[in-house]
């Protein structure tokens, strides 16, 4: 929820010396301007893969898990390309904050996001934006639960008895334990319009 001032972003000081719960939102925009923010080297790779392929009209579909599930779904809104992600943080909280959802919408008919597929499992604190302390801990915080396009919510405590642990975020253990049970029982993907991340926070 908060731009965590960091030594691989250029210092922001509308960030400073905010109220508690406040942040500028121009601290977002300002990250864009970074070389090597993620979302810059996404485009660069993916020009460079234009130079190979005829990129416009083949089937391109993005994938990832986790941070390389972000990713993922930033390149199917960029190009306008599917992505199905695996187990990835909410999303959709710095999209928006950046301007790269516009509303979630192309035009009156169609949504920026309507490709993109967040499937995940709620025994897993990082997709379900419940990482604070342990991830603190790892040099990360991350508390935001609302993804762009389809949430694919898989009820792992439920129906396989798990208790949350980061321990079933690792993507050899979703693949081994996790998907085998979708054949009879696959997630249904919701676009969740109504999740709101960050509601204690003001943005300035």
């Amino acid at each position: 929820c908060f731009y965590k001032q960091s030594s691989l972003f250029e210092k922001c000081e509308l960030c400073d010396n905010v109220d508690k719960y406040t942040c500028c939102k121009q601290c977002y925009n300002n990250s864009l301007n970074y070389e090597l923010n993620y979302i810059n080297i996404v485009k660069s790779i993916v020009e460079k893969v234009k130079g190979t392929i005829d990129f416009e009209t083949s089937t391109i579909i993005f994938t990832g898990h986790s941070l390389g599930g972000i990713l993922a779904s930033v390149s199917s809104i960029l190009y306008n390309k599917q992505a199905i992600v695996f187990e990835s943080p909410g999303d959709r909280h710095y999209l928006n904050l950046v301007n790269k959802l516009k509303n979630t919408r192309y035009d009156e008919n169609t949504r920026y996001d309507e490709n993109i597929y967040h499937f995940g499992h709620n025994a897993d604190p990082i997709y379900m934006g419940n990482c604070g302390s342990t991830c603190f801990a790892l040099g990360y915080y991350i508390n935001t639960k609302c993804h762009s396009g389809y949430t694919c919510l898989y009820d792992a405590k439920k129906k396989l008895g798990y208790s949350e642990s980061i321990l079933n975020h690792r993507i050899e253990y979703i693949i081994k334990h996790v998907i085998p049970n979708w054949e009879h029982d696959f997630p249904e993907c919701i676009i969740r319009d109504d999740c709101e991340d960050c509601k204690e926070w003001v943005y300035i």
